[in-house]
């Protein structure tokens, strides 16, 4: 985050600093505008590893973010085995709900995967909003000489309150990961709309 912003490329802006540098154990989701999230959230969460698709796992990204990553297209028991092996280190686990790049107008829908694992793995849940300036250039489907015409890419970086997973655990697997899905997104995408009047 240090050389981007010394680049000139991007500004942060992140109230919660400290205390996202002390989180333990935590299944920490949020939205993902950019392609750089990742990046930037590791560089926030020393102490992080990530989920990412099989196909990103021996992409520059792994080169980048120097970090453990867990691939997704392991069989579910194999990866909830290595997440709880990280977690119960202190490790946090990064996951992005949507599953790719949030859109920059329209939304994805939330998978339950992040859920899943924070229920099978008792750990609670970190919701972070990642907002600022349109990051067109940055997301899925920008073309490669894309930029942003408004300069800097501006990154506010919010860490939300954490959701309880003993919330949750009294309920059957499917109906406890459905709404915990849901409460993952009611908290985020409030805070969008509260912060950058933006549907996420």
């Amino acid at each position: 985050m240090g050389m981007m912003s010394f680049m000139g490329v991007t500004r942060f802006s992140i109230p919660d600093r400290r205390e996202f540098r002390n989180l333990k154990s935590k299944i920490v989701v949020a939205n993902h505008p950019s392609m750089i999230d990742v990046v930037c959230l590791i560089g926030l969460i020393p102490n992080a590893d990530c989920i990412v698709r099989g196909s990103l796992a021996k992409s520059v990204y792994a080169g980048v973010i120097r970090q453990l990553y867990i691939v997704n297209s392991l069989g579910y028991e194999e990866m909830i085995d290595l997440c709880r092996k990280s977690l119960a280190t202190g490790t946090n686990l990064i996951i992005f709900p949507e599953g790719t790049r949030t859109p920059r107008h329209g939304i994805n829908q939330y998978k339950k995967g992040a859920a899943r694992i924070a229920i099978d793995t008792h750990c609670d849940v970190q919701p972070v909003y990642i907002g600022g300036t349109d990051k067109y250039g940055l997301g899925k489907y920008d073309s490669f000489f894309s930029y942003s015409r408004s300069g800097k890419y501006h990154y506010n970086i919010f860490k939300l309150p954490e959701i309880s997973i003993a919330d949750y655990e009294r309920f059957e697997p499917q109906i406890a990961a459905k709404r915990l899905t849901d409460k993952m997104h009611e908290v985020i995408a409030g805070s969008a709309k509260a912060v950058d009047a933006r549907e996420v």
